[in-house]
């Protein structure tokens, strides 16, 4: 077998970006075969001499320049790495009964079917595997990952590395991948995460699907934070002023009895427009009505206590609440938010937290709260509301009342505490001795 050989394939010149595919040649006799190694470059980044890639900096800022010369290097280790499959192959066929050829190391490197898959090829086939009508994710959801599915081919390409191997991603390479998308896109520290989240689930599905060896970024670090802020929710004030209110549109009335109806009883859009009284409306044995639903996000089953301002709500619509798209329903609290003048612009997703922080302001444990939310409380605490004041000091009220009251100290105690002194002591005498003359006249 001759040595492999790495060559830019001119053309499959990409007439946007210049880039070209970078493929092996395997060599046996006179026969050869190619691979694609997933590596594009355009002619300026291909050294035709040494087969292998190089930096073109001239005229790049300092970040893209050092960008670029990390690619470089990333590009030519995977290259190496390619080479060494084929050389590795070699070595185990060629002492076997058989003649080896081109085609035979081919397929022990890259055999249609054991294929080693792409970042991308994985990414697809995850989420055909999320899709499905079992798994019941929302479309917002499946959207979400759309989006980042693009993202992600994006920064592959303008690094040329479109056809990465699932295999190849490691700590190293995710956390180029964060950094891009905060210095690139302008990406908040929390939407860096989502896209690293993804790329997590992506590779965690291969290593359970048996594509890939193990989970190599399960452990990932992230470098940008996260600053807490305290959760938003809307004042119980001003949710009294918007049950109230009397609006010029029936529209604006019935958006309004939708939001507050997700307020009174914690559903999140999704789970609203799934309500049916008849069969989530449940009464107990002493006659109390629940809310019993499986949350769509999380597939966790709660129960919800049908609070009387909800089941008036329920009433005025005979238990057929009214229906909004999501775009509708936010466009119109807008204008409700505007007309009542209200503190914090109401959204879909606020009407969950003031749920959150109206059940523990009326005195309901974590737990419980967090039950009737259908989450842990770990994540209500941190998301969704917080322990007030005025909570901890109803509390303090509560227990002051059985505290133990420490008894007043005897005459004796309070002696023997001054006596320790010695300016105390010394008063003391002379208060003694004082009182023994007047006594002796």
């Amino acid at each position: 077998m001759q040595p492999p050989l790495l060559w830019r394939v001119n053309n499959q010149t990409d007439p946007v970006t210049g880039k070209a595919p970078i493929y092996v040649r395997i060599k046996v006799g006179p026969q050869r075969r190619e691979i694609a190694t997933g590596i594009e470059a355009t002619e300026a980044e291909w050294d035709i001499d040494k087969h292998e890639v190089k930096a073109i900096v001239k005229g790049m800022s300092a970040d893209r320049a050092e960008a670029q010369r990390e690619w470089v290097q990333d590009a030519n280790a995977m290259l190496l790495e390619w080479k060494s499959k084929i050389n590795s192959a070699w070595n185990r066929l060629k002492d076997g009964p058989t003649y080896v050829t081109a085609d035979r190391i081919k397929r022990e490197v890259a055999a249609t079917g054991t294929r080693p898959l792409t970042l991308l090829e994985l990414a697809d086939l995850f989420y055909t595997n999320i899709s499905r009508p079992a798994e019941g994710k929302a479309e917002n959801t499946l959207k979400g990952f759309r989006v980042r599915r693009r993202v992600l081919e994006e920064y592959l390409r303008s690094t040329s590395q479109a056809g990465l191997l699932a295999a190849a991603v490691d700590l190293p390479w995710v956390r180029k991948f964060e950094r891009w998308g905060v210095d690139h896109k302008q990406y908040t520290g929390s939407t860096a995460r989502k896209h690293v989240n993804t790329l997590q689930q992506i590779i965690s599905f291969g290593a359970h699907e048996g594509k890939l060896s193990s989970n190599t970024i399960a452990e990932y670090q992230f470098q940008v934070s996260i600053q807490k802020r305290d959760p938003l929710y809307l004042p119980e004030a001003e949710v009294q002023l918007l049950a109230t209110t009397e609006f010029c549109r029936e529209g604006l009335a019935r958006v309004a009895d939708a939001w507050l109806f997700c307020a009174y009883t914690g559903l999140a859009y999704v789970d609203y427009m799934r309500f049916n009284a008849q069969e989530h409306v449940h009464t107990d044995a002493s006659g109390v009505k629940w809310i019993r639903m499986t949350r769509q996000k999380s597939k966790v089953k709660f129960s919800m206590l049908l609070l009387p301002e909800a089941e008036a709500i329920l009433s005025r619509y005979r238990g057929g609440l009214p229906r909004f798209s999501n775009q509708h329903f936010n466009e119109e609290l807008k204008v409700i938010s505007a007309v009542c003048y209200l503190s914090v612009p109401l959204t879909v997703g606020l009407a969950r937290h003031t749920f959150s922080q109206r059940i523990r302001d009326m005195g309901f444990s974590d737990e419980v709260t967090a039950s009737m939310a259908g989450h842990d409380p770990k994540t209500m605490n941190l998301h969704y509301s917080r322990i007030r004041e005025a909570r901890i000091a109803a509390e303090y009220e509560k227990l002051r009342g059985a505290l133990p009251v420490a008894a007043p100290p005897t005459l004796a105690q309070q002696l023997l505490t001054a006596m320790q002194n010695p300016e105390q002591a010394a008063l003391l005498r002379q208060l003694i001795l004082g009182q023994q003359d007047r006594d002796a006249v």
